[in-house]
């Protein structure tokens, strides 16, 4: 049988199941745990009244914040009006470039007014 390595974790969980035992116990123990990992021996050691945990199959993550929903009311009205603006801005400084330019002047579609009834 091919040696088993033992991680950090497993030692430290080794080490918490062995305390409150005695020294003789502690030691014999120790020696049969020894010879598990060094392959000599095919089961580890049962330790009484210790349940093993089972090991984390998948880890679940917790529910992350819920989508963000998009504005309405007054703040639809106000991220609209913003962006009507600077489109409007950029197009006078493009309108600007082009015409000192010498370059054909682009034809913009002139933005859908909104009807208020």
């Amino acid at each position: 049988m091919a040696p088993v390595r033992e991680t950090r974790r497993a030692y430290q969980r080794f080490m918490e199941r062995l305390e409150g035992r005695s020294s003789e116990e502690r030691q014999r123990l120790t020696r049969e745990h020894a010879a598990y990992l060094a392959g000599e021996r095919e089961t580890d050691v049962g330790l009484d009244g210790d349940a093993t945990p089972a090991p984390a199959s998948a880890s679940t993550r917790p529910a992350g914040r819920p989508p963000l929903m998009p504005p309405i009311g007054k703040d639809a009205s106000y991220l609209r009006a913003q962006r009507r603006l600077i489109s409007q801005q950029q197009r006078a400084v493009a309108a600007k470039t082009l015409a000192g330019s010498g370059k054909k002047r682009l034809a913009y579609a002139k933005p859908d007014e909104e009807e208020d009834d």
